[in-house]
């Protein structure tokens, strides 16, 4: 009896073994004909990095041909800094690196508003 259970379990092992080795033998010989057959999908990152690049330059190029002339940014710059003059001389706080401070950022708050 105990051999009889021996050749059964061997016998059920190299069922085992041998079905896995057939699977795993169709799954790669799958794969090797589907990758050897089918062409593989590329995706192109240049051109569209490229594309992408230009659309930007395109707008700011188009940007600065619709800016207002620079005579009105002018004046109200030199408007805020005449009203920051003085406020700086009502007042001897202000250092002169504050006042170039305010200046950029009236600057900036110009090129904002036009």
């Amino acid at each position: 009896m105990d051999n009889l259970e021996n050749i059964y379990m061997w016998s059920l092992l190299k069922t085992v073994l041998f079905s896995c080795i057939i699977i795993l033998s169709l799954h790669f010989v799958f794969h090797y004909i589907k990758d050897l057959l089918v062409p593989k999908k590329r995706k192109d990152v240049i051109s569209y990095e490229i594309s992408k690049y230009k659309d930007i330059v395109e707008n700011l190029i188009t940007q600065k041909e619709n800016k207002p002339s620079v005579s009105k940014e002018d004046k109200l710059l030199e408007e805020a800094l005449e009203s920051l003059k003085i406020w700086e001389d009502n007042d001897d706080t202000v250092s002169v690196v504050d006042f170039q401070t305010m200046e950029q950022d009236l600057t900036e708050y110009a090129l904002t508003q036009i």
